[in-house]
């Protein structure tokens, strides 16, 4: 008797045993969840607010440069050119272009063709901007590098006479704003650029540029703070294409 007394009570601390070790394997379990739960919320959180923030951006006045008057009043037009998630300007290649640019010159990028009307110019994190032949091409890393810190490119290319586009936005510059657009723009080039070999892109030429690409810091605010440095009104931060189709319609709506 006293023997399945003693068998009796080994099966029930055992039993008391593994039900202490479900308990605690179905706390971890819930505190896990709940990591995962608050961590998915933090993310969509700070992406609406990203968002509002980027929108607002657009709307309200940034600083803008006040460049020493001048008396000549002649204007010069300029383009923005708008794609998925990206702006560039479309600037004239006028004589006074091409000597800015002159060291951009190459086969991919024949700014004194006589043909040549345009010159597309834009800015970018280099290993997104430069393996994009589609989107869904673009790996996850290059991706990631985008968001957190990526170095920059400056992507050219020279076009003809251009029709009407949906996607194009005309701006009126004057003279001198103009000078300090192509001016400031020049500054972010590195010296003696050399075309940069891509595995993506296929059209233009893209260079090393100055600067870091982030998520505060994108294609769309660098195109922003390039028209405010130039005395031109705009957004006081535009990351997205929404933020600077915003600030169009709110400062230079016809």
């Amino acid at each position: 008797m006293s023997l399945l007394r003693r068998k009796i009570r080994a099966e029930r601390r055992r039993g008391g045993s593994g039900a202490l070790i479900k308990r605690k394997a179905y706390s971890r379990l819930r505190k896990l969840k709940t990591l995962v739960t608050v961590s998915i919320a933090a993310i969509i959180g700070c992406t609406l607010l990203y968002i509002v923030a980027a929108l607002l951006g657009g709307m309200i006045e940034g600083r803008v440069a006040q460049p020493s008057p001048e008396n000549n009043s002649e204007t010069v037009t300029i383009g923005l050119i708008s794609g998925p998630i990206h702006n560039d300007f479309l600037l004239p290649l006028d004589e006074r272009t091409r000597t800015q640019f002159a060291a951009l010159a190459s086969p991919q990028v024949p700014i004194y063709h006589p043909n040549a009307a345009w010159l597309l110019i834009g800015w970018g994190a280099r290993d997104f901007y430069t393996t994009v032949g589609r989107y869904q091409d673009v790996s996850a890393g290059a991706v990631l590098r985008g968001i957190f810190g990526d170095r920059s490119v400056i992507r050219t290319e020279v076009l003809g006479t251009l029709g009407d586009s949906a996607d194009i936005r005309w701006l009126q510059l004057r003279d001198h704003q103009y000078q300090d657009l192509i001016a400031g723009i020049g500054t972010d080039i590195v010296p003696d650029p050399q075309p940069i070999t891509t595995d993506g892109a296929t059209h233009g030429a893209f260079f090393a540029a100055t600067d870091r690409f982030h998520a505060f810091n994108t294609c769309n605010v660098w195109v922003g703070r390039k028209l405010r440095d130039s005395g031109v009104r705009f957004g006081a931060w535009t990351p997205l294409p929404a933020s600077v189709s915003l600030s169009l319609w709110r400062f230079h709506s016809q």
